[in-house]
């Protein structure tokens, strides 16, 4: 149920829950955004751009506090391990590189098989690493030892992300096809077989998990859906449409999924996206941020004023969001939900 109910002289209303937010607070970055991330506690936001520069922010004053060089093409994926102290950053030609932010240097390199990492995960408390190539292979190295396993077989499906649930027991991962596969207990360097819970979109984008573990939430091809973890069912699908002043439009604009993110309590998803527009002088492409009800899939509001693509979005506390897009801004929204 979606909403508020209230007894009035016996008759039980609904009053529907709707989103109030104020101007974002914009923070221009001194780096080109290609890709970025959010540490899980919100504190820290890390940007990385085509020269293969990764920075680290801080979200509450936009501070850097880190900047390191991870060869020189482009950043394509970066992730934070849970607790914080690492992250982990991919290049175009296979490139992994591991930095350990309390010494700001990189603790951790490997040259994979020249193809573009696609997906990243810190797993079984960031001792091991999940890294998805290109080329449909994914692999888990050990921080220890280094040693390397491959769990998945490089074919033209490749994985389009990677999730952790916040026990590290669960990975969960997207295929290009529109496949979603999981492993239970965490990783070890044997060979895991995975789960597969039924595709039903030909695209798969962008996943997560919500606080508690038992929902991931899946986006692409203009779709959100849920299902019930572990056991793969589907619970909600909703067809997700470019907006004009919170209108779905049907005909000249178009939509792309970069990121999923769910609020602290698990009762909001956001999706960042990628708006095109056709218009009779040009296209154009704008990004917009759609906040919808985790048990409904309704869109509540959407955050506008992304000047391009809106690539990442993460929660850092339960009334307050952060994005980046590739008009080379971070922007902090501050909202709330009434009634």
């Amino acid at each position: 149920m979606n909403g508020l109910p209230i007894i009035f002289c016996g008759i039980v209303l609904l009053l529907e829950s709707t989103v109030v937010a104020a101007d974002p607070h914009e923070i221009l970055v001194s780096v080109k955004i290609d890709v970025a991330a959010c540490s899980a506690d919100g504190k820290l936001l890390a940007v990385g751009g085509p020269d293969g520069t990764v920075k680290v922010l801080e979200t509450a004053t936009g501070k850097e506090v880190l900047s390191v060089q991870v060869g020189r093409l482009s950043i394509s994926v970066l992730a934070f391990s849970r607790n914080g102290r690492l992250l982990a950053a991919g290049n175009g030609s296979g490139l992994v590189a591991v930095v350990e932010l309390a010494n700001r240097s990189i603790v951790r390199e490997w040259q994979g098989d020249e193809a573009v990492i696609t997906a990243l995960a810190f797993a079984n408390d960031a001792r091991e690493l999940v890294i998805a190539s290109g080329n449909g292979t994914v692999r888990v190295r050990s921080l220890s030892d280094e040693a390397v396993s491959t769990i998945v077989q490089g074919d033209a499906d490749h994985v389009t992300d990677l999730a952790v649930s916040a026990d590290g027991r669960m990975v969960a991962a997207t295929f290009a096809r529109g496949g979603l596969k999981f492993w239970k207990d965490g990783l070890s360097h044997a060979p895991v077989s995975a789960e597969t819970m039924e595709p039903r979109e030909p695209y798969s984008r962008c996943l997560a998990f919500n606080p508690t573990g038992d929902q991931i939430a899946v986006a692409g091809y203009r779709h959100l859906r849920t299902f019930e973890f572990p056991s793969g069912k589907r619970l909600k699908s909703e067809k997700l449409f470019a907006t004009r002043a919170g209108e779905n439009v049907y005909d000249s604009e178009s939509s792309e999924q970069f990121d999923i993110a769910y609020s602290p309590d698990g009762r909001t998803i956001a999706v960042a996206q990628q708006k095109s527009v056709q218009t009779i002088v040009r296209p154009y492409i704008t990004g917009e941020i759609l906040m919808v009800d985790a048990q409904s899939l309704k869109t509540l509001h959407v955050f506008q004023g992304c000047r391009s693509s809106a690539v990442m979005v993460a929660f850092t506390s339960e009334n307050k969001m952060i994005t980046a897009s590739y008009d080379d801004t971070v922007r902090i929204w501050e909202w709330r939900k009434t009634p």
